[in-house]
């Protein structure tokens, strides 16, 4: 490949005579050193475009194989440098969980599978924890309601549960950061090494094995981190939310009322659910005669409550905001206690309470639907 004499003259009519007359002297190499590589890279960069051009022994063509082994060697500088960093950075900060304002209410309505059914992956608590970690840390947030039927080491203890299940998310949901960034890392660094391997660039096979080597050991780091994501997963779904704690908190409300003492179904939810994380034994004894007959005092509580809202609802002339948040609440409780029974296998009281809730549904919809028409 030549240049011709119009487009050198057409480049030095582009130029400056005083500039010309700099660009005309080379850079100079002492007669003793070689000329290798490195020094004829540094002379092809060093020297007049124009002067390089005419000059036979450096070509365009071995500018290019000059180039061609500059980036070999700066991949593989890369690569290397990749390779053999400290990986001691903080892990990303992640935000503490809370549930949503006002309500500590486990979702029962999960699309038809329940919470402890749910797949969790890794990749899910990087984005946000699955239904049952959710509702835990909601069970463990009492409203100022709640806490008022709770005494002051009790609310202390839930505070103190709800801070360890939110420090264990935290961890693994930063450990599972830890993991999909090294997985990524070492995609690149393999690339990079078969790139440069396919490059050469005068790199020894020595030092592309050293690399080799260094990705093999980070392979073994992704390995123990992984196992150790696996470990602390298990750890946390251990704590999570379960049908059995909140039937549970149904068994403790029934024999805190037959030592007189009264206690709401989220406050009772929360001992429970501060039990389950804390590894405490349960406060309740299990179900007995006795309980079973303070559970009927309860559910007939139940009851005759979605009585008095349906019978409101029936003969007022217009739908309240407030007498329409009451008959939700109402319905959530109802739906809740049904489930706390049917895990209890109390099947009549079951059927009475869903029965209840049919009709208070019903009654919701019609009051709604004659509002709406008026």
């Amino acid at each position: 490949m030549q240049v011709s004499d119009d487009i050198l003259t057409l480049n030095e009519a582009t130029v400056s005579p005083g500039t010309m007359s700099a660009l005309d002297h080379d850079p100079v190499i002492p007669p003793s050193q070689a000329l290798t590589d490195t020094t004829a890279t540094a002379y092809v960069f060093k020297r007049p475009l124009r002067r390089i051009f005419q000059n036979r022994k450096y070509a365009p063509s071995y500018i290019f194989s000059a180039v061609e082994a500059i980036a070999g060697v700066a991949a593989l500088a890369y690569l290397i440098a990749t390779c053999f960093k400290q990986r001691n950075s903080a892990p990303l900060p992640v935000e503490t969980l809370s549930g949503p304002g006002g309500s500590s209410e486990p979702s029962l309505s999960t699309g038809g599978e329940t919470p402890e059914s749910q797949p969790a992956t890794s990749t899910q608590y990087l984005l946000r924890p699955p239904a049952a970690l959710e509702n835990q840390i909601e069970v463990l947030n009492p409203t100022l309601e709640e806490k008022a039927c709770l005494s002051s080491g009790e609310i202390e203890s839930i505070e103190e549960a709800r801070e360890k299940f939110q420090e264990q998310l935290a961890d693994l949901q930063s450990l599972g950061k830890e993991v999909e960034a090294l997985r990524e890392l070492l995609i690149d660094q393999e690339r990079g090494l078969e790139a440069a391997r396919e490059v050469g660039g005068g790199v020894g096979l020595d030092v592309l094995d050293l690399v080799e080597l260094r990705l093999q050991q980070q392979k073994g780091e992704l390995q123990k981190k992984e196992n150790d994501l696996e470990a602390k997963q298990s750890q946390v779904d251990s704590l999570k939310w379960s049908y059995k704690q909140e039937a549970d908190a149904l068994v403790l409300r029934a024999n805190a009322l037959s030592d007189g003492r009264r206690l709401t179904p989220k406050a009772a939810s929360a001992l429970t659910a501060r039990d389950a994380v804390s590894g405490r034994q349960p406060q309740q004894a299990p179900l007995t005669e006795k309980a079973i007959l303070y559970i009927n005092v309860l559910v007939g509580e139940a009851l005759a409550k979605a009585r008095i809202i349906q019978n409101v609802l029936t003969t007022q002339i217009f739908l309240s905001q407030p007498r329409e948040n009451e008959a939700l609440e109402c319905l959530s409780q109802l739906r809740a206690l049904s489930m706390q029974l049917r895990y209890l296998k109390l099947d009549a009281e079951v059927a009475s309470v869903n029965h209840a809730a049919k009709t208070l549904s019903g009654a919701l919809v019609r009051a709604k639907t004659k509002d709406e028409m008026q």
